[in-house]
Order: structure tokens, then sequence, then C-alpha cells
């Protein structure tokens, strides 16, 4: 799945998931990767979810 893909799956606002990851990216340990993954990023940032598709 697309990171765009895995962003619509988890209801996460793919601008402000994609802005933040590119600014967080360069200085994250590369052992943290995966927290910049969207259904762990979300948790960090539930600000930016979607509501639910009706």
């Amino acid at each position: 799945m697309s990171l765009l893909g895995s962003c619509w799956a988890n209801r996460v606002d793919p601008v402000a998931y994609l802005t933040d990851v590119i600014i967080a990216l360069p200085v994250t340990p590369s052992g943290e990767i995966d927290s910049l993954l969207p259904h762990n990023w979300m948790k960090r940032h539930p600000e930016s979810l979607l509501p639910p598709i009706k």
C-alpha cells in the first residue's frame, strides 16, 4: 500500500501528514522511522484525523 493509501485507510489528512514527515524525516533516527508511518503518526497528531466517511 502507498503512503497516501495508508493515510486514507487510517483517516489521516495526507497534506498534514506529508508536510510533517518531510520536515521530520531528516532528523529522525533510523531506529525510529516506523514512528513516521501513518498508523503511528496519527497517535501523536489526533488533530489531523479526517472525519469518518458516511
